[in-house]
């Protein structure tokens, strides 16, 4: 099988200034960690509907895994996915001359040849990592909403994010069934 892909170049430091560069992008997604686990905290201790829980869980894992890509930072959790040979939605784009069809989409005599060759260019850029980030974020927060439909006592955990959630869950326990059922971490008590 042939790599068409090149994303993931970031996470790997070539020189001294690139791995102070890359320390600083771990200390932003470190803080965005501890940011999202505060809201999923909020979020699960709200009690609200399954379903509405989940998709709002899936949001909270979906931004912070977008957000990196957009603000240069960078999680260690999300390196194997993005140096992974072969992502899906960036081979598509390239097997598929995704961006030479955009350049050449009869839209461009509206908008000009430039602007849209920027935006296969951007495109090209960030569909690897935006789209796995949603995928795996809604994965994570809408597959125990479905296994407990099923009868199924499944939890999803994110092993960073449910890290930086463990001192939330400390000093304010909850008592959400899909949280708090032991299956990765004790009830409190």
């Amino acid at each position: 099988m042939e790599c068409t892909g090149h994303s993931g170049e970031h996470y790997i430091a070539r020189d001294r200034s690139g791995y102070w560069k890359m320390w600083r992008a771990a200390v932003g997604g470190g803080l965005l960690t501890v940011i999202t686990a505060a809201i999923k905290s909020q979020l699960v201790g709200a009690h609200r509907p399954l379903f509405v829980e989940g998709f709002l869980i899936g949001t909270d894992y979906a931004i912070p895994f977008v957000l990196p890509q957009i603000l240069h930072f960078a999680l260690a959790t999300k390196q194997p996915s993005m140096t992974a040979a072969a992502g899906w939605a960036e081979n598509f784009l390239v097997f598929n001359r995704i961006s030479h069809a955009l350049v050449q989409h009869p839209l461009s005599h509206r908008f000009g040849t430039r602007h849209m060759a920027r935006m296969a260019g951007w495109l090209e850029r960030n569909a690897t990592g935006w789209s796995n980030s949603i995928v795996l974020g809604y994965l994570h927060g809408l597959t125990p909403v479905i296994a407990r439909f099923f009868g199924i006592p499944l939890d999803v955990r994110h092993v960073t994010l449910s890290t930086g959630w463990w001192p939330w869950r400390r000093r304010n326990p909850v008592s959400t069934p899909s949280v708090t059922a032991g299956y990765i971490w004790p009830s409190p008590g």
